[in-house]
């Protein structure tokens, strides 16, 4: 069975979690996501929660095919609006 590493990212704005899966070809985004959930690393981090899914920054769903050497991005929503952000500071 041929393999593929793959790396798992999320972040907030305080923290991080990053970590090398190894899955079979062929596998998908919602497939790597269970694997790397297993991990140690990620046991604080709600990727089970995501708000979507890049690999190298273009967004994907969760059926998305993943290729060796690929970074899976767990996507969060924004804490703020940056509308509202650049108004507030605006405002001062």
């Amino acid at each position: 069975m041929y393999t593929v590493r793959i790396e798992v990212v999320y972040a907030t704005t305080s923290q991080s979690w990053s970590a090398d899966v190894d899955c079979e070809k062929g596998c998908t985004v919602a497939q790597a996501l269970r694997i790397a959930a297993t991990l140690d690393v990620f046991e604080s981090a709600p990727i089970d929660r995501a708000d979507g899914y890049s690999v190298w920054g273009k967004v994907v769903d969760s059926n998305y095919e993943l290729a060796e050497g690929d970074r899976l991005e767990v996507l969060r929503g924004l804490d703020h609006d940056p509308m509202q952000l650049r108004r507030m500071n605006a405002d001062r």
